[in-house]
């Protein structure tokens, strides 16, 4: 029997490493704290809300929740309800959804690794999977329960199902057909419609590079994938149409352009490249770089369907989307998928400036987290102590060994890759992943409790309930968001009806410390709170007198 050679074992080996920094990049933060506002919280209201009336519309305390498809809903839904019951896994419920929409991240992370190397060769693999954990915009989202986790993860999927369109077995147009469903049924409209262009743009592009009977497999393969993906979405749009009108109309409502002049769609458009400079980063300036160096191959079909990804998306996103940093996340996969190339053909200038930055960036943040932690737990230094009582009052840190263990351990380990920096095409790429990956798992190490002392609402929620008649009718809110509406309920059972129900008690918030909308003349205030932290928001309880 031959043995295997030293290449294949030292390749199996960093394979290997790869994997085991993605799951040390995944695992950190998913468990052991409260929902968040506003993003987790939220969409864990939902989550909850489908665990306990089940519904093929995902609601919040009955209003249809439709900004994204339903698809995300259900598969949380089920995945977090196993994990829940699964026995020797002792989660909160808030925890198993976490850990299902990190299962997401998990498949985007595999998908841009398939993407890669079908598109660009077996080494763009492990270097598309370092640059998407290097995004700085990823981090938060996929440690939240977040539909954006599984938007990204079918991105991806896309675009590896795209590299296979031109082959002439079934499972071209079967693979594709599936994820243009899934797309539909989880991105908001214009999205899913731009990822649609984005598949006939890959046929136009393969076709100039390939003959006739490749260029009929693609077209072939592509046709029945739309014709599947449109019969299965009219299916369900009809479905819809008939039993959720008001989803229905909501659905409809988000394919107007969300800007009515040219200055409008520039300043957008300028506000979403803006925000692109660092939730991008380092992807942007190598893919920035990638489209230089290959600027001769563009019209290859790799190159043209990065490009078209990113424009597509792009125009979409300033077409009808809210500009917040979480939404520019469909960016993400085409940018990295356009750098990997120009990251493997870095320049040495370039390359040791890429590393040597990285190194140094992460090893001041991570210095400035112990300092940070040592601030909280000893009062030195004491300005910095002041200024963390100052955001987070009432806070005490306790010591917690195995959570110091783990910082010095990441530390430690942070400390050696960069001494031991290992040759390689993309050792900027290891640096940024690691350090992202380092800095990320020491801050929820080691400030894991003062953030979710400042994030959770469990305080407040306690106290609301307290102030809460023995027996009352039912509960009116007034300007309440999701996030806090989930909250709520999630640690005191606290239901909640619009304010036009003919209720004794009404809960009013506001944004703003000075601003009280008082409901009227017949309410008496009985209670005001909020967190400790929040210098603005108001919760105030109100009784009909």
């Amino acid at each position: 029997m031959s043995q295997p050679n030293q290449s294949s074992i030292s390749q199996l080996v960093a394979r290997r490493l790869l994997w085991l920094l993605v799951a040390l990049y995944l695992i950190p933060g998913l468990m052991g704290h409260d929902p968040w506002k506003p993003e987790d919280a939220a969409h864990f209201g939902v989550i909850q809300s489908a665990l306990s009336t089940p519904s093929l519309i995902p609601t919040l305390f009955g209003s249809s929740q439709t900004d994204f498809g339903p698809l995300f809903y259900w598969t949380n839904s089920a995945l977090t309800s196993v994990l829940h019951a699964m026995p020797g896994l002792p989660v909160d419920l808030d925890d198993a959804s976490r850990l299902s929409s990190a299962l997401f991240g998990l498949g985007y992370f595999i998908f841009m690794f398939l993407a890669a190397r079908r598109w660009f060769g077996h080494e763009s693999g492990p270097a598309a999977v370092l640059l998407a954990i290097g995004c700085l915009g990823l981090i938060a989202p996929v440690h939240e329960t977040q539909p954006q986790a599984l938007v990204l993860m079918l991105l991806a999927a896309e675009m590896w199902a795209l590299s296979a369109v031109g082959d002439s077995h079934w499972q071209g147009w079967l693979i594709l057909s599936i994820v243009l469903i899934a797309l539909v049924l989880t991105c908001p409209p214009i999205i899913a419609f731009a990822c649609l262009l984005l598949a006939w743009s890959t046929l136009l592009s393969q076709g100039r590079e390939q003959d006739g009977a490749s260029t009929k497999i693609c077209l072939r393969n592509l046709s029945i994938a739309t014709l599947i993906a449109g019969i299965a979405v009219a299916a369900w749009l009809s479905w819809l149409d008939h039993n959720e009108s008001a989803a229905y109309t909501h659905w409809q409502q988000q394919w107007l352009p969300g800007f009515s002049t040219a200055t409008e769609f520039s300043g957008r458009l300028l506000r979403v490249s803006n925000a692109l400079l660092w939730f991008a980063w380092p992807a942007l300036p190598i893919a920035c770089w990638s489209v230089w160096k290959f600027r001769r191959h563009l019209r290859e079909p790799a190159f043209a369907m990065c490009l078209s990804a990113c424009l597509l998306i792009l125009l979409s996103l300033v077409w009808n989307r809210p500009l917040r940093p979480i939404t520019l996340l469909p960016l993400l996969p085409p940018l990295v998928l356009l750098a990997t190339p120009g990251l493997l053909n870095l320049r040495r200038g370039a390359a040791n400036a890429f590393t040597w930055f990285g190194a140094m960036s992460f090893s001041l943040f991570i210095a400035l987290i112990w300092l940070g932690w040592l601030a909280m737990l000893s009062g030195w230094p004491p300005k910095i102590a002041r200024n963390f009582a100052r955001l987070e009052p009432g806070f005490v840190l306790q010591f917690q060994p195995l959570a110091v263990a783990a910082g010095l351990l990441l530390t430690a380990a942070w400390c050696w890759l960069i001494m031991r920096q290992p040759k390689s095409n993309y050792r900027g790429a290891i640096t940024w992943a690691a350090g992202m990956t380092a800095l990320w798992g020491l801050v929820m190490a080691l400030w894991l409790p003062w953030i979710d002392y400042g994030k959770t609402y469990r305080n407040v929620s306690h106290e609301l309930k307290a102030h809460l008649p023995a027996q009352y009718d039912c509960l009116m809110q007034q300007g309440l968001p999701a996030a806090q509406m989930s909250s709520l309920y999630y640690f005191d059972h606290l239901k909640f009806k619009p304010a036009s129900a003919n209720c004794h008690l009404l809960l009013v918030y506001s944004s703003s410390k000075d601003e009280e909308v008082h409901p009227g003349s017949q309410w008496v205030r009985r209670w005001e709170g909020r967190r400790p932290g929040d210098r603005q928001e108001r919760l105030r309880l109100y009784q009909r007198d």
